[in-house]
């Protein structure tokens, strides 16, 4: 069985999609696959799904949803009970959070970052990769709630940090020219940002193009003194002083910002 978060919610067993789970089920699906293992209050429960407009009897309506859900899996896995287990007061899955993509994604981002301290970089990449295609489009996307929209917000952060440090280990690679346009794309929708700013700067310059880092580092100290009304941390200041007085030390991993 496995249980996808990270694009559309659905319910896969046996290598099959399982088709026509109402909206409602698949919320309730999602908010114990967010946390496997635990219980889950029916107050918790009722706020993903309804947030402050439950039906009359939502508690009966849940039971009905936890039948449904438990027919599911009958119907589709062979399985000794069902991981749906009701105790006082709530409701666990009781499964492998291996078998969920946010929890695979968590552990291989995990092994990743480990990988990357032990300066295993190749190895590092490699978990990255598997950590990020596990990715659709939009997680959550067939779910209509306040709880999801605001879930979403913190899945697409972890989905940003994983990217950077896949990057940031694919610099130390010298991989500059690969992870250019990449950069790119990111300090375009995250222009704020000085780590991804002073990452792409350090690839400017490996390119040859120290004018171009220039210019962008004079475009981030524009907009976080007209926007936030403060100047460059002072990584990206010396980092831009270093550039002015043709510093070489950039060129070496010490100036991939951590």
């Amino acid at each position: 069985m496995e249980i996808e978060l990270l694009g559309l919610v659905d319910l896969r067993a046996s290598g099959k999609t399982i088709a026509a789970v109402p909206e409602k089920i698949r919320q309730f699906l999602a908010a114990l696959a967010w946390q496997p293992n635990q219980l889950l209050s029916d107050e918790t429960v009722i706020r993903h799904i309804w947030a402050d407009s439950p039906p009359q009897n939502p508690r009966a309506v849940l039971y009905t949803y936890a039948s449904r859900l438990r027919q599911l899996f009958r119907e589709y896995e062979e399985l000794d009970r069902s991981p749906l287990v009701r105790h006082s007061g709530g409701y666990v899955l009781e499964v492998d959070p291996r078998c969920i993509d946010l929890h695979r994604f968590r552990l291989l981002v995990s092994q990743g970052r480990q990988a990357s301290r032990a300066r295993d970089d190749w190895a590092a990449i490699e978990l990255f990769d598997q950590a990020l295609h596990l990715w659709g489009t939009v997680p959550l996307a067939n779910i209509r709630s306040s709880w999801a929209t605001i879930a979403r917000v913190g899945l697409e952060h972890e989905r940003l940090a994983a990217l950077v440090d896949q990057l940031r280990t694919m610099l130390l690679l010298g991989r500059h020219l690969e992870v250019l346009p990449l950069l790119r794309a990111l300090v375009a929708k995250n222009p704020l940002d000085e780590k991804l700013t002073a990452m792409l700067i350090v690839a400017l310059c490996r390119c040859g193009r120290s004018s171009e880092a220039l210019h962008l580092f004079r475009e981030i100290r524009k907009r976080l003194i007209e926007e936030l009304g403060i100047y460059p941390g002072a990584p990206l200041q010396d980092l831009h002083n270093r550039i002015l007085s043709e510093d070489h030390s950039i060129m070496r991993n010490a100036w991939i910002m951590h």
